[in-house]
């Protein structure tokens, strides 16, 4: 499956977070239940898709497993930014935990097991126009040690419903959205000890 994407990101904290409730409510609706994400990000040894996601502007992915809800299917999802815009591949694995997950040679990278990136993602929508995501308690681990990070902020996300959609997102901004990777905040908090 192919995904064209466009999206904002924003950063809140708990009370910036419940000002945005308190000011669209009435135009909020559950769209679904809440899950809980865990990924698994490859890269190399040298962490080169880290670098080429943190200093290049166009023709670079990331390359992950995901699977929610802690069972079930494993899925593989790459995605990819360049001239063109933003797109994401996903496919359906064999895989029966991460653990089956192996080294895989992709565009000439030879790509590792990196972090697990965990969190819960909570679905919404405005006007049945916007689909609105929030990733809470997220938490980050490095794959072969298991020394772990948690950052407490909140991810929120906004997308058009329907990709013909003539939509002026900006009056549902109270604050710039900004870019933010989930991948490159858990390289640098697991590998560089960087904070928020």
């Amino acid at each position: 499956m192919i995904e064209k994407r466009k999206e904002y990101k924003f950063l809140f904290n708990n009370v910036e977070l419940t000002y945005f409730f308190n000011q669209f409510e009435p135009k909020i609706d559950n769209l679904y239940k809440t899950r809980h994400v865990k990924s698994l990000y490859m890269d190399t040894i040298n962490k080169d898709l880290y670098l080429r996601s943190k200093y290049d502007d166009t023709s670079k992915f990331k390359f992950r497993y995901r699977q929610y809800d802690q069972e079930g299917d494993i899925f593989q999802e790459i995605k990819f930014s360049d001239f063109n815009g933003k797109f994401k591949f996903k496919t359906k694995t064999s895989f029966k935990s991460f653990d089956d997950v192996e080294n895989i040679i992709y565009k000439g990278y030879y790509l590792i097991p990196k972090t697990y990136v965990s969190y819960n993602r909570k679905y919404f929508k405005f006007n049945n126009e916007v689909r609105m995501t929030i990733d809470k308690n997220l938490e980050f681990e490095n794959f072969l040690t298991g020394y772990n990070q948690k950052l407490d902020i909140n991810v929120v996300e906004l997308k058009k419903l329907h990709e013909n959609q003539n939509l002026d997102f900006a009056n549902l901004f109270f604050k710039n959205p900004i870019k933010f990777s989930k991948y490159e905040k858990s390289i640098e908090s697991i590998f560089f000890n960087l904070k928020q």
